[in-house]
């Protein structure tokens, strides 16, 4: 097929329908016309060359600095803006993570950060060394600052619904015995209870020792 060259006008045959121009040379002579702009920040004009022009973003800014200031200027309308207030929670609806914990994210400063952990900072104060943020209405995608509190991870994990958190809310066994100091046994995943652990014991000796004692060992209760 024949195309015209967006650069010098004539006509080339080729066989790709994308093609604009006819050779290497107006392909280059074309990238090098620049475009000239003005920063929305300090109003310097500035040259951008097409091949840099991906976005409308590349046209605002002359600098990374300007683009970082205007950013910083912009930062807490643009956190607002991405929340819904409902009765109880301030529900982020902008980027969220994917599962298992869908937290929200908020682009700051150059980085990602969790959008609860920027509301807790905003809202409150700085989170302290040490501490993470804990969702009060386990719903992670929250950002009402009442809904936040700073605890330790260990605290944070405990409150949670995991198998850790759920094993050590535990106050007595499946056998109803109390699991207090004294009728505890350290195990390599979860307490356990002296009392159905040494039950357990004893019920394998008779078992195996002899076959004799099977109907003792039957006998034994937890």
């Amino acid at each position: 097929m024949m195309r015209c060259c967006h650069e010098c006008g004539s006509t080339f045959k080729t066989y790709n329908r994308a093609a604009m121009f006819c050779s290497r040379i107006c392909f280059g002579a074309a990238h090098r016309i620049a475009i000239h702009s003005v920063c929305i920040v300090c109003e310097k004009s500035f040259m951008v060359p097409p091949s840099a022009i991906k976005s409308e973003t590349t046209t605002k800014y002359c600098s990374r600095e300007c683009k970082h200031r205007h950013h910083q200027a912009n930062v807490i309308p643009r956190f607002l803006s991405k929340i819904e207030v409902t009765d109880s929670c301030w529900i982020w609806t902008g980027r969220i993570g994917a599962e298992p914990k869908p937290y929200g994210s908020f682009y700051t400063d150059g980085k990602d950060i969790k959008a609860h952990r920027f509301a807790y900072e905003l809202f409150i104060r700085k989170i302290p060394d040490g501490l993470t943020i804990d969702h009060l209405c386990r719903n992670h995608s929250c950002v009402n600052p009442s809904h936040l509190e700073a605890v330790t991870n260990r605290e944070n994990i405990l409150r949670g619904v995991s198998i850790v958190a759920k094993q050590a809310r535990k106050t007595h066994c499946k056998n109803g015995h109390p699991l207090i100091a004294g009728n505890l046994v350290r195990s390599v995943k979860h307490r356990e209870c002296l009392i159905c652990r040494r039950a357990t014991a004893m019920r394998y000796y008779y078992r195996n020792s002899n076959p004799d004692h099977r109907y003792t060992a039957k006998s034994i209760k937890r």
